[in-house]
């Protein structure tokens, strides 16, 4: 399903802007490992320019693989950290 969205909007962005695309897997250098068949982030280059997207993250701790808390204003604290990780 992930690459049928990315495929349509390739060849949405490719017949507008005319150039080549490139699609590469990211991860940041302190963030979760994904759970399940999928990666994390994908940068996709088109030319010069270049989109991220990056998959749902959750309250991980990426040092122990466990959901850090039950409160959900940690989770989510901790689920942005994440993501920021991912992002830099």
């Amino acid at each position: 399903m992930k690459y049928l969205f990315f495929t349509a909007c390739l060849i949405l962005l490719s017949s507008t802007i005319f150039c080549d695309v490139e699609i590469i897997s990211i991860k940041g250098n302190h963030t979760p490992s994904a759970i399940g068949p999928y990666s994390i982030g994908e940068k996709i280059l088109m030319g010069d320019k270049y989109m991220i997207f990056a998959s749902g993250q959750i309250g991980i701790n990426p040092d122990t693989g466990i959901i850090v808390s039950d409160d959900v204003a940690i989770q989510a604290a901790q689920a942005l950290e994440n993501l920021k990780n991912l992002l830099e």
